[in-house]
């Protein structure tokens, strides 16, 4: 499945990506370092933070703060690797009630725009596409900078972390007797963190 969703992404990077910008001064390309990230959330179950996270995914990125306007994000992530620790509402989450995950295998983001809010944070305007429904979108997120990294010399990694609600019902995630009955929350917080390697 992994191979599945890196082909998506580059998919979506290269459809979003014209041939035309293949040239001197464009952004950088980025790529996941995968023991070095990860994606996470927490939803309410009652009165308790619930945490989880995902643990197959995929990004692409290009990116220079001095040169937003020809930068770009693609993300995705495998739904069937939703991870709470219980196996048994684990199953639940996939199911077509939730993410449907063997009918919608992928959760898409990709950029449309990026712009900065102030030294080290910007906000990407873009589609999230979870199961049928794709809505736009502006996430936020932190960029730490790239350097050398002290492990391995000539190797740039870069530094992403971003945090942002994401309501269960805009996507048809659940049905609303869950939130009715006070089970569980309206939305779920997203918290990704990243570093991501220089091509």
């Amino acid at each position: 499945m992994r191979k599945v969703v890196c082909l998506t992404v580059l998919a979506l990077l290269c459809a979003a990506w014209p041939a035309s910008n293949a040239r001197a001064g464009e952004p950088p390309l980025w790529v996941v370092d995968p023991p070095h990230c990860s994606i996470g959330f927490t939803i309410k179950h009652i009165y308790v933070q619930i945490p989880g996270e995902f643990k197959r995914f995929d990004a692409v990125v290009r990116f220079d703060p001095d040169n937003l306007k020809d930068s770009l994000i693609a993300l995705t992530v495998d739904a069937a690797s939703i991870d709470t620790g219980v196996d048994k509402r684990d199953e639940h989450l996939r199911s077509p009630e939730f993410f449907d995950a063997a009918k919608y295998p992928a959760i898409v983001f990709t950029s449309e725009s990026i712009a900065r809010k102030d030294e080290t944070t910007f906000v990407a305007k873009g589609k999230l596409t979870i199961k049928d429904v794709a809505r736009e979108v502006e996430l936020p997120f932190t960029y730490y900078g790239s350097k050398e990294s002290p492990l391995e010399k000539g190797r740039i990694v870069a530094g992403f972390e971003s945090h942002f609600p994401v309501k269960l019902a805009d996507y048809h995630v659940g049905e609303d007797k869950w939130q009715k009955m006070g089970a569980i929350g309206e939305s779920a917080a997203l918290a990704v963190e990243m570093e991501l390697l220089r091509q």
